[in-house]
């Protein structure tokens, strides 16, 4: 009954919320947020709609005028490969004993 999620199918860790969800044309369309432990590959996403939302309604109060959104991806046009060379600068992997 949440529709400010959506349900997914892909393999996540724990660590992986808050990743970005990518469609075919290198566009944010969601923002991982949760797994179900008890099902395999079942993973949750908030739909970016609800975030370019919550955003805009940020940037119509005079205290947040530096909150910026970009209308275009700039992996919008790129095959996988190129979306994935272009963003792995940024892919941390962060290690706990």
């Amino acid at each position: 009954g949440d529709t400010l999620s959506c349900q997914i199918s892909i393999p996540a860790n724990p660590g992986n919320s808050g990743g970005p969800l990518l469609n075919a044309h290198g566009e944010i369309v969601g923002i991982l947020s949760t797994r179900e432990t008890a099902a395999e590959g079942v993973v949750f996403a908030l739909q970016a709609k609800h975030i370019h939302k919550a955003l805009s309604d940020l940037r119509k109060d005079t205290s947040f005028h530096r909150v910026r959104l970009t209308s275009k991806s700039a992996l919008t046009g790129l095959d996988r490969t190129q979306q994935v060379k272009k963003v792995e600068d940024y892919v941390f992997m962060v290690k706990v004993n």
